[in-house]
């Protein structure tokens, strides 16, 4: 472990007690760990976070990959971008805790007011306008799909679309720039 919190360290990770987080809401989920809404004390402030909980007993034992090689990893890749806040989520920093049998790591990041990935954006209702059969039918525009019994079309701005795709490819080549591929688009 003091060797994790070294290389952390190097990355200009600041370290905060366990105590002073609180997981409110899990939000999401993977192989390795669970993402939660949460909250930080910092002297006597509490800000909104969002906490990557990592956790051993989500590893083979037996592999080189650790917790520990994962959360420096993640981190790594994130230091990178530290100096544009403005396109990509912070962290702040990151938090253990460690018993008999496992470890925890938790990482620690900027909360916004995004409500999900882009997908759950583009499905809000705002954007979707409910249509009849045979407006569905009579025209053969890309934006109308059938779901259920109903029928419906995009509605979604030009000028909001351009826009999305636009903040989206700044994104894309902000990662270019360091050599990273995002798999996950």
């Amino acid at each position: 472990m003091e060797q994790f919190h070294e290389s952390m360290s190097e990355l200009n990770m600041i370290h905060f007690d366990r105590s002073t987080l609180k997981l409110t809401k899990q939000i999401g989920g993977g192989y390795t760990g669970d993402v939660y809404e949460g909250t930080m004390k910092l002297l006597d402030n509490t800000i909104g976070v969002v906490v990557k909980r990592l956790s051993s007993d989500n590893y083979d034992p037996h592999s080189d990959y650790t917790v520990y090689s994962d959360a420096l990893d993640e981190c790594k890749i994130s230091s990178k971008f530290m100096d544009n806040p403005e396109r990509l989520i912070q962290f702040y920093g990151y938090s253990t805790q460690e018993s008999l049998s496992k470890t925890r790591i938790y990482l620690l990041m900027e909360k916004t007011n995004a409500e999900g990935d882009i997908s759950k954006h583009l499905y809000k209702d705002i954007f979707w306008k409910r249509i009849t059969k045979e407006e569905y039918e009579n025209n053969y525009k890309i934006t109308m799909m059938y779901h259920g019994p109903k029928y419906w079309d995009y509605i979604m701005d030009r000028k909001d679309k351009l826009h999305l795709m636009y903040e989206m490819s700044l994104a894309i080549q902000e990662l270019h720039s360091h050599h990273i591929v995002h798999s996950d688009l």
